[in-house]
């Protein structure tokens, strides 16, 4: 990894000025697929979620917390998806 995306990456991290094209600069140097979409960004949270009830099971406390952050999250999906499409950074840097 280069300079130039350990800088992109810290921007991100840190809620930096990112635009649309660092962010894709990002995706490239790194082989990946942020998220830049609120459907994106809640099928990758909701995949991971299952993931951890698959690999820790349901009772394992990290799934439980992230369990409880999820339901949150899908009770007020609506206004974040309203807030993640004002900018299309902010479902990458969530």
């Amino acid at each position: 990894m280069d300079q130039s995306s350990i800088q992109t990456y810290d921007l991100l991290a840190n809620d930096g000025t990112l635009d649309l094209q660092d962010i894709k600069a990002f995706q490239h140097s790194l082989k990946s697929d942020w998220p830049t979409t609120f459907i994106q960004l809640d099928t990758t949270l909701k995949s991971y979620h299952n993931l951890l009830v698959l690999l820790l099971k349901v009772t394992h406390p990290y799934t439980a917390v992230f369990t409880r952050f999820l339901n949150m999250w899908n009770s007020i999906s609506v206004q974040l998806a309203e807030l993640f499409a004002t900018d299309p950074r902010k479902p990458a840097q969530f």
